[in-house]
This record gives C-alpha cells, sequence and structure tokens, in this order.
C-alpha cells in the first residue's frame, strides 16, 4: 500500500488532469451557466472518478476507515491521549499527513454490550465519529479536505482474523491551482456508504476483499483567464466493488466505467 507520506504528492497528481481540463473551457470567451446536471459527458465522468479516487488518497487509501486511524490502529486511538486504555465516549486526535482527525470512540464486547475501556482481547466492534481536516500543497496549487464520518467497526478483538467496516460519510474537497494564464478552482462536496466492507487483518497491509462503496457527489468546477470565465456543476453517482487487490471496479452513474488503483487514485477507463 502508498506510504502516507507519498499520499500528499499523489492526491495533487490525481486532480491536475480534472483541473487542466478546464484550460480549454477557458478559452471561451462567454460565461457558462453553473446550473447543475445529471446527465454527464465522458469528461464529466472522468472527473467524478477522480474525486473518488481524490476522497480515497485523502482518507487513508484502500480502505474504509479515515487514515488516522489507519495509522495509529485501534489500540493506538486508544491509547493516544493517556498511558491506560481509553475511556468510552472519549475523544482523541491525531494528526496524519497533514490532516488533524478527531474521534469519538465506544467499544463494545463480544455480547454487544458497551465496555467502559478498550480490551484487545475482549473488545469485539468499535463504534466511532471522526472529523477530519486539512491542506495538501503541491507546486501549483492545494487541496484542501473536510471530512465526517460515523463507523461501525466489527472484529476488533485480537482473536478475530478480520474487520468487518459500515459506514457514512461526508466530505468536501477544495482544489485551487494556478494556470499559465490564469486560475481554476474546484469543489466536490461528497457523500458515501460504505457496506459490509471486509479487510484481513492488519488493516494496513491488506485491501478489501469484499463489499462496496456508494458515492453522491457534487461538483461545481470555475476556470478564468483573459478569454474569459466558465462555470460548470455537475452531479453523480459512483459505486465501487472491492476485491481484494488495489485494483477495483469503479462505475460512475452506472454507465462508465473505470478501474481504480486504491494505491494510486487513478481512475483508468475500461470497456465492458
Amino acid at each position: 500500500m502508498t506510504p502516507a507520506s507519498s499520499r500528499a504528492r499523489l492526491l495533487c497528481v490525481v486532480l491536475l488532469p480534472v483541473l487542466a481540463g478546464l484550460t480549454g473551457c477557458g478559452k471561451a470567451s462567454k460565461s457558462v451557466s453553473p446550473g447543475a446536471t445529471t446527465v454527464l459527458t465522458s469528461t464529466q465522468a472522468n472527473d467524478a472518478a477522480s474525486q473518488v479516487g481524490a476522497l480515497f488518497l485523502a482518507d487513508g487509501s484502500g480502505t474504509a476507515m479515515p487514515a488516522g486511524l489507519m495509522a495509529h490502529g485501534v489500540s493506538g486511538l486508544a491509547r493516544a491521549r493517556r498511558t491506560g486504555p481509553m475511556s468510552a465516549g472519549a475523544e482523541t486526535t491525531v494528526v496524519t499527513n497533514g490532516v488533524t482527525w478527531s474521534f469519538a470512540l465506544h467499544w463494545y464486547n463480544l455480547d454487544n454490550v458497551e465496555q467502559l475501556a478498550f480490551d484487545p482481547v475482549l473488545t469485539a466492534r468499535m463504534v466511532a465519529d471522526s472529523h477530519g481536516s486539512g491542506t495538501f500543497t503541491g507546486p501549483d496549487g492545494s487541496v484542501s479536505i473536510a471530512s465526517a464520518a460515523h463507523l461501525d467497526v466489527s472484529g476488533i478483538s485480537s482473536l478475530q482474523d478480520s474487520l468487518r467496516t459500515n459506514a457514512s460519510r461526508a466530505d468536501t474537497l477544495d482544489y485551487a491551482v494556478t494556470l499559465p494564464d490564469g486560475a481554476a478552482s474546484l469543489r466536490a462536496r461528497c457523500t458515501g456508504v460504505y457496506a459490509n466492507v471486509v479487510e484481513a487483518k492488519p488493516a494496513d497491509s491488506n485491501y478489501p476483499a469484499r463489499g462496496s462503496a456508494a458515492w453522491s457527489l457534487d461538483v461545481t468546477k470555475h476556470v478564468e483567464n483573459a478569454s474569459g470565465n466558465v462555470d460548470e456543476h455537475f452531479i453523480a453517482a459512483a459505486v465501487v466493488t472491492f476485491n481484494g487487490t488495489h485494483l477495483v471496479p469503479l462505475v460512475v452513474n452506472g454507465l462508465y466505467h473505470y478501474m481504480l488503483d486504491l494505491d494510486t487514485g487513478i481512475a483508468t477507463p475500461v470497456t465492458v
């Protein structure tokens, strides 16, 4: 899997084609209405696929769990603020790859009874509310992320060999880039659901073996230069199906098919 230190650079690389595509639109001499469309062109579908790739890079590369949780692990988070196990409901904050994550954690045993503190053997399930924010900066621009999620993860016990994650997410990605003759920006508001995502332990060394992630994306793009301004607004649906490898199928609006690399965030169009 891609190290966290490389993901910030990859995140900017993944988004370059999206914003570079705006430069051609910027040749227009008049503004285009930003009214949202749900019938996508192939270029817009490619943009939507890039947003999904960017979300995986920003959130932890190839997993349903945020990067802060991936980096520290369940037991690491449980002890992040003190030497003893964390009490139920307590909040902890970690910084990973330039993003600050906060987690409110609850622990449950095999009988689904909430525990007062995490136990590496007896704790079988974790429920977490996470919030993350941060900015990645590249040579020609920046990418900011604001993220909120509710995660339900079972298989936490050291006696269990895999994790099962169900989660809901809400993310906003903001990009700004300097062009040779102007500037471009993009905002993607993304809501997603991870359903029955199963990962062998240790999760940071394996890819999800099964399960899916479904996203609704609301994307607004703007470019301006000496020739004028162009605005674009579209709404898309995207579904990723996990298969145990770093190359997973991604479908946008049920029509556009891609192979998404969970390590690099790059989505390549494929013919089916």
